[in-house]
């Protein structure tokens, strides 16, 4: 190996460890801040692969937050909490985990179909349409059993599966 290849080899390596390493520190910070943070509601645009949430901040400005997006059936004009906390100015964590619902919304029954970890995919039928949705959720879930979904009704695509107790608005 050349010193030029020796030379990149090493570089290449220092910035793999130095991301996994920030990367590491980011989701320790995602933990505190959402354990101690401020709580915003946090509206959403779907930009391809990513989406943005904002905010309205203490001061009535406006902050935006770029985030992966979490599952393929997320849409414009959802809703969700954003953290942030003085500790780590600067860094906003929007917890998909905790959709907002409002009067806007419906209950109905919904089934779920299975669920990988933490995402949850589950039908619910509005107006003889059967829709299908994936959902990020912290609780346990049984496929095939029926649970509470909250459907927006003027946007029945947007719906939440709400199994936990004393979740419900």
């Amino acid at each position: 190996m050349s010193t030029a290849q020796k030379w990149f080899a090493v570089v290449g390596i220092s910035i793999m460890v130095t991301v996994f390493l920030l990367d590491k520190r980011s989701k320790e910070q995602d933990i505190e801040i959402l354990a101690h943070g401020k709580k915003y509601v946090g509206l959403v645009d779907v930009h391809g692969k990513r989406v943005t949430c904002t905010i309205k901040w203490d001061d009535g400005s406006y902050r935006t937050v770029t985030a992966s997006k979490p599952h393929g059936s997320i849409y414009d004009g959802e809703r969700y909490y954003v953290y942030s906390w003085n500790k780590f100015p600067g860094r906003l964590v929007v917890d998909f985990t905790e959709p907002i619902i409002d009067s806007t919304f419906r209950k109905i029954n919904g089934r779920v179909i299975k669920q990988r970890n933490r995402l949850v995919k589950f039908t619910y039928t509005v107006a003889s349409v059967e829709y299908t949705r994936h959902q990020l959720i912290e609780e346990e879930v049984v496929a095939g059993r029926l649970y509470p979904v909250y459907v927006k009704k003027d946007f029945p695509k947007i719906a939440y599966v709400l199994p936990g107790k004393n979740r419900f608005p």
